[in-house]
C-alpha cells in the first residue's frame, strides 16, 4: 500500500526551511505531526523526492508531485512507521534547533547518487572520524568496492551495468540517516551497520524493480563481482562475514538455476572454471591448559579462513592463478568433539578476478587433483598460531547443495593422527581424478 507524505506540522525553521524547488538538501525542522504521533515532536529533513523514492522503494513520496523537495520526517526514514509513539533518536523538543556549525555536511550527501564514491569519504567520514581505526569501513571497504565497480563496469554485462548501478546507490542510501546531525554511532555501529546493507543490497537493491538481483545475473557477472571484492580485502572481522553472506546468497541463487547448468553435466565438468570442496576438519588447540574457545560465529568461519590459507599457501594456489575462499553456513553451531565442516572455493582468477594481470588460465582440475592427493597421504595438516588441524575427509562438489559430486575421500586416521588408508568412494568423470 502507497504510504503518502502529508506533513502538516508546527516547526522550528532552520536554513529558512525546505523549499519545495532548491530545498537544500540536509535542512532540519523538529516537527509536530499532531494526531499521528500521539502530538510528540520528532525530526524531519528536507530531502530529494528521488531520495525519498529510493530509501523506501517509492512506498513514501512527497505529496506535491511538482515538488523536487519535501520533508521526511524520521520515524518514517528510520523505521518505517507511520503512526504511534516518537521513539530513539527521532525525538526532538519544540523549539529545538540545529545551528549552522552543527550541519555541516553538504547537500549531496543526503541524497547520494551513488556513482560518487567519495560519498563515503567526503559524508560519513566527515562526520565519523573513523580513519585509521579497526573499524574503518568507509575507506578501507566502502570507497575500494564502489571505484572497483565504477574502474571495472563496462566488463558486466548490460543487466550487470543495472545492477552495479543500483547497489552502489543502495549502500549509500542505507547510510544517509545516521549521517543525520541528531543521529549519533560509534565507528564499530556503523561498520556493522554497513555490512548488514550489504545482502539486502545485493539481492533487492531497488524495490521498484525486483527484477534487479544479484540472482538473475549470468555467471560470469556474479562469479566476477564476488571474486574481484574478495581478491581486492584484507579478510578479517565483518567483511569476512560479509563475502560468507555473499557466497551464501550466490549459493541460494545455484540452487534456482541449478535446472539450466544440468542440462549437459559433460559440457560442464570440461569447462570448468570453479569448483568447491567440503571439508571435515578436525581441529585442536594447541594450549591444552587454557583452551582458546571459538566463542560466536565470527571465531568459527575466521578460523575456517585461516585453515583455508594455510591449504592454498601450501598447495601454492596462489602462484598458479587460483582463488580462494572459505565460507561457514550461517546456521553452522561451534564446533562439537572438535570438528568442522566447511567449504572452500576455487576460482580461475584470470577469468574472474578483474583486477588480475594474469594472461593464463589455471588449471584447476589440476589443482584439486594435487589437493586430494596430500590430503590422502594425510599431507595437509599444519599447526596454526593456537590450533592444529586435520582434513579428514573431502567431497568435490559442483553445485550449491554438493549434488553433483567429482570425489569423496576418506581419510582413515589411527589415534597419533598418521593416515593408514583412503578411499574414493564416488567418482563421475576419471578424467578429472
Amino acid at each position: 500500500m502507497l504510504i503518502i507524505l502529508l506533513i502538516v506540522f508546527h516547526a522550528s525553521s532552520v536554513h529558512g526551511g525546505c523549499s519545495t524547488q532548491s530545498g537544500p538538501s540536509g535542512t532540519i525542522e523538529c516537527i509536530q505531526l499532531l494526531s499521528r504521533y500521539n502530538n510528540e515532536y520528532q525530526w524531519a529533513t528536507c530531502l530529494t523526492d528521488t531520495y525519498i523514492k529510493a530509501k523506501s522503494g517509492t512506498a513514501h513520496k512527497c505529496i506535491d508531485r511538482t515538488a523536487t523537495y519535501c520533508y521526511y520526517q524520521c520515524m518514517l526514514e528510520l523505521y518505517d512507521v507511520n503512526s504511534g509513539p516518537v521513539e530513539g533518536c527521532c525525538k526532538c523538543q519544540q523549539g529545538q534547533e540545529y545551528t549552522s556549525t552543527d550541519l555541516t555536511l553538504p547537500s549531496s550527501c543526503y541524497s547520494p547518487s551513488g556513482t560518487d564514491c567519495g560519498w563515503y569519504e567526503n559524508c560519513l567520514e566527515k562526520k565519523y572520524k573513523c580513519k585509521g581505526t579497526d573499524d574503518d569501513y568507509a575507506l578501507e571497504f566502502a570507497t575500494k568496492i564502489c571505484s572497483l565497480y565504477n574502474e571495472h563496469f563496462t566488463s558486466f554485462s548490460s543487466r550487470g551495468q543495472i545492477w552495479v548501478n543500483s547497489v552502489r546507490k543502495c549502500l549509500q542510501v542505507a547510510l544517509v540517516p545516521i549521517i543525520r546531525p541528531w543521529c549519533s554511532k560509534s565507528c564499530k555501529e556503523i561498520k556493522q551497520i554497513a555490512f548488514d546493507s550489504h545482502i539486502p543490497c545485493y539481492v533487492r537493491p531497488s524495490r521498484r524493480d525486483l527484477s534487479i538481483s544479484y540472482c538473475n545475473l549470468n555467471l560470469k557477472d556474479r562469479a566476477s563481482v564476488f571474486w574481484t571484492i574478495k581478491s581486492s580485502l584484507v579478510m578479517k572481522g565483518a567483511a569476512i562475514e560479509t563475502l560468507n553472506g555473499v557466497m551464501m546468497t550466490m549459493n541460494e541463487c545455484t540452487v534456482q538455476i541449478l535446472d539450466n547448468l544440468l542440462t549437459d553435466v559433460k559440457s560442464l565438468l570440461t569447462d570448468i572454471k570453479t569448483f568447491s570442496i567440503e571439508i571435515l576438519t578436525e581441529i585442536q588447540s594447541l594450549f591444552r591448559r587454557r583452551r582458546r574457545a571459538l566463542s560466536d560465529f565470527t571465531d568459527v568461519l575466521t578460523l575456517a579462513n585461516r585453515i583455508a590459507d594455510s591449504i592454498a599457501n601450501k598447495l601454492r594456489w596462489r602462484e598458479q592463478g587460483i582463488l580462494w575462499f572459505s565460507s561457514v553456513d550461517s546456521n553452522t553451531s561451534l564446533p562439537l568433539l572438535n570438528e568442522l565442516i566447511m567449504f572452500v572455493h576455487l576460482a580461475d582468477q584470470k577469468t574472474y578476478d578483474l583486477n588480475t594481470n594474469y594472461t593464463e588460465s589455471a588449471d584447476i582440475h589440476l589443482i584439486v587433483r594435487e589437493f586430494r592427493n596430500k590430503l590422502e597421504k594425510g599431507e595437509l595438516k599444519a599447526n596454526l598460531e593456537d590450533y592444529s588441524f586435520q582434513p579428514i575427509s573431502a567431497k568435490g562438489c559442483l553445485d550449491a547443495q554438493c549434488n553433483i559430486t567429482l570425489f569423496d575421500v576418506k581419510v582413515s586416521l589411527n589415534k597419533n593422527g598418521n593416515s593408514l588408508l583412503f578411499h574414493i568412494i564416488y567418482d563421475v568423470n576419471q578424467n578429472c581424478s
